[in-house]
């Protein structure tokens, strides 16, 4: 298991970037600096197995998203703003990691790059969904 989870461990990671959050309090908890992983487990396999967990409020709040562009489900202001400051948050680190590293680094992060450029996309569809039901609230209520 342990060569399948190295082999995949940075696409699922790259699937699942918020879950790092989820990795980093958990850690901040227990082993700070280090990062916590079972004793039996390599890191790449506990991360392999555990982000999509912790990714899971963040995949909710992207579905919200969803649900409020294509079934009309009406958002509220406060997921709005949150998803507009973590597709904010995602642009910047994606910059950042982008322009920010030197050109030798650069090739050991580009999986990364591109998860934080897509969720930053997955992020900002909850502040347009909540623009797009703001709208249509708006438009029933003229004459």
């Amino acid at each position: 298991m342990d060569t399948v989870a190295l082999r995949s461990s940075k696409l699922v990671m790259a699937c699942n970037l918020p879950g790092g959050f989820g990795e980093i309090l958990i850690s901040f908890a227990t082993t700070w600096p280090n990062v916590w992983h079972p004793a039996g487990l390599l890191l790449e396999t506990w991360r392999s197995l555990s982000y999509p967990f912790f990714c899971l409020p963040a995949w909710w709040l992207v579905g919200r998203g969803f649900d409020g562009l294509v079934r009309g489900v009406r958002l509220s202001g406060g997921l709005a703003l949150l998803g507009l400051v973590l597709c904010v948050l995602f642009i910047v680190l994606a910059l950042g990691l982008s322009f920010g590293l030197p050109t030798s680094e650069r090739r050991d992060v580009g999986l990364v790059v591109v998860g934080f450029a897509i969720w930053a996309a997955a992020f900002g569809v909850v502040p347009i969904a909540w623009l797009w039901g703001r709208e249509r609230s708006v438009a029933l209520l003229r004459p």
